[in-house]
């Protein structure tokens, strides 16, 4: 008697790998595999209502990358932070990023934080193709803890900030630094612009807030 042939029966690795690589084949727009970049970046900030360069915001750049982790889906995290001051044209500049990530990881979006105490801020915003030349559309968006706060996004990588007066709106608008404590030493200057603003809102010593010293 002749044995039936064993039918094909692929282990739950093997899944997940065929799996990982049809992931990486429909990477999205913004995606890369293995080698990390990003191009230079560069935008400017304006007032909202008289259109004046702010000086002095402070520029984060979140470099994110997404790592493939199958069965269970995927994660994404941070892998390097950068930050930057507009000057008296309320311009600024990010240098291109280059770098090897792990062979089942692909770039993700680079996210930008935008803030000046006085002025109202959205935290980390999917921003790349405004500040890289690649958007199309002018972009508004409404505060969450103010809908009649507006915000503009120009595809020449001008942003227009509204200002906000009152300490309860400040208060609202406070945003937290990128990236686990790992990353706040590389935003120094974000980090002393939020406690000095924190200060002044509560009158507390906010000298521990964000710590980055002792890491």
């Amino acid at each position: 008697m002749v044995n039936a042939p064993k039918l094909f029966n692929p282990s739950i690795a093997t899944l997940a790998i065929i799996a990982a690589i049809l992931q990486l084949v429909a990477l999205p727009a913004h995606g890369s595999w293995l080698i990390y970049h990003k191009p230079e970046f560069k935008g400017q900030v304006v007032d909202i209502e008289t259109k004046e360069p702010v000086e002095g915001a402070v520029v984060v750049a979140v470099y994110k990358k997404t790592t493939l982790n199958p069965p269970a889906g995927s994660y994404t995290n941070v892998i390097e932070v950068r930050e930057t001051l507009t000057d008296k044209n309320g311009t600024f500049y990010f240098h291109s990023y280059t770098t090897l990530i792990h062979p089942f990881s692909y770039s993700d979006n680079c996210d930008f934080i935008i803030y000046k105490p006085g002025y109202g801020n959205l935290g980390e915003l999917g921003l790349e193709d405004y500040f890289s030349g690649n958007a199309k559309d002018i972009w508004e968006m409404r505060a969450f803890w103010n809908k009649k706060v507006l915000f503009r996004f120009l595809p020449n990588g001008t942003i227009e900030l509204p200002k906000i007066t009152s300490k309860e709106e400040r208060t609202k608008a406070k945003p937290i630094p990128a990236g686990d404590f790992r990353f706040w030493k590389k935003q120094k200057i974000f980090i002393q612009t939020i406690r000095k603003e924190w200060s002044y809102l509560t009158g507390q010593d906010s000298t521990d807030l964000y710590r980055y010293e002792d890491q």
